[in-house]
């Protein structure tokens, strides 16, 4: 072998593979999973993670992703609770799920997609009892599923251009001012002509929408005693800065972190999430508004599902 070529197979093997990123889509779409399809309706939400799926539907939200808990080394984790027949599902086992690393147990399912393939299905709405099968009833599998993805649609198609990276964060149903989005500590009062995004559950998030960009606030301040938070706007207090943060590596999102000068490190920052591109101007103007939570505020929270 030459040096050249072993110098070019040298330099090749040395090109890290290119990140795979997560994909988000609101509906309508179609996931198309192996052996599960699943039709993501108008108002709901579609994850694809590569190694797991995750459906924000209106019955609740579903992850699936492959098992690998049969070893009996597991059975602190999980705990099977016998084989159900789910009408317009099939057979599926039922299993009591838990953590090493957190306590409280929860119900999944397990799913023989193949000889060699085993899903685990996980929804917030499972409680171990038949009413979970209104949840699963939203997947198809077997030749049902077959047939749903050998010709998906143009208009249920996850295609590039239908990719929206804040899915993960906010359903899509916009609310539009004036109101109150609050998380623990912090609040902003939105103006007319901006709308409100919120988290798919509650969570201690929110979005702004204004003339087309969507700015997203996460996070919160604790205050303590003897630094309590200033009753105006947060950014008119000489103690708190903005600043733009390091790219990340899915650069789909930017964003800017909002830190106490007196506490640079602590991780109760507040990050405010954007499309690139958007004006700094923009961003700033939400953080400028940012402000203490008071007792009185009537804080916008998301619907029941």
């Amino acid at each position: 072998m030459s040096i050249a070529i072993a110098l070019a197979l040298l330099q090749t093997a040395s090109i890290p593979p290119p990140p795979i990123f997560p994909h988000y889509y609101y509906g309508p779409v179609r996931m198309c999973a192996g052996a599960l399809a699943a039709d993501v309706r108008a108002g709901e939400g579609y994850e694809s993670v590569g190694s797991s799926e995750i459906l924000n539907l209106a019955e609740g939200r579903i992850g699936i992703q492959g098992w690998m808990y049969d070893d009996d080394a597991y059975r602190d984790i999980a705990a099977p609770l016998g084989k159900v027949a789910v009408p317009g599902f099939g057979t599926l086992e039922r299993w009591s799920l838990g953590s090493r690393n957190r306590p409280g147990r929860w119900t999944g399912y397990v799913y023989q997609a193949g000889p060699n393939s085993r899903l685990e299905i996980t929804s917030d709405r499972f409680d171990g009892s038949d009413a979970d099968f209104a949840v699963l009833r939203r997947i198809a599998t077997g030749d049902a599923a077959t047939a749903m993805c050998a010709e998906i649609p143009a208009a249920l198609r996850a295609t590039p251009e239908r990719e929206v990276p804040m899915m993960l964060w906010f359903a899509p149903k916009a609310y539009p001012g004036r109101r109150t989005l609050c998380t623990t500590s912090l609040a902003l009062d939105i103006a007319d002509g901006e709308q409100a995004v919120l988290p798919w559950i509650p969570l201690n998030h929110f979005g702004v929408d204004r003339d087309g960009v969507r700015i997203g606030v996460f996070g919160d301040f604790y205050p303590a005693r003897d630094k309590p938070l200033p009753k105006g706007a947060l950014l008119d207090d000489a103690g708190f800065v903005l600043e733009a943060t390091p790219q990340a590596k899915d650069a789909r999102v930017a964003y800017h972190t909002l830190k106490r000068l007196s506490e640079p490190h602590s991780s109760f920052n507040v990050t405010f999430a954007y499309t690139p591109g958007t004006p700094e101007a923009a961003v700033r103007g939400v953080a400028q508004r940012l402000r203490a939570r008071r007792p009185d505020d009537r804080c916008l929270s998301p619907e029941p599902r």
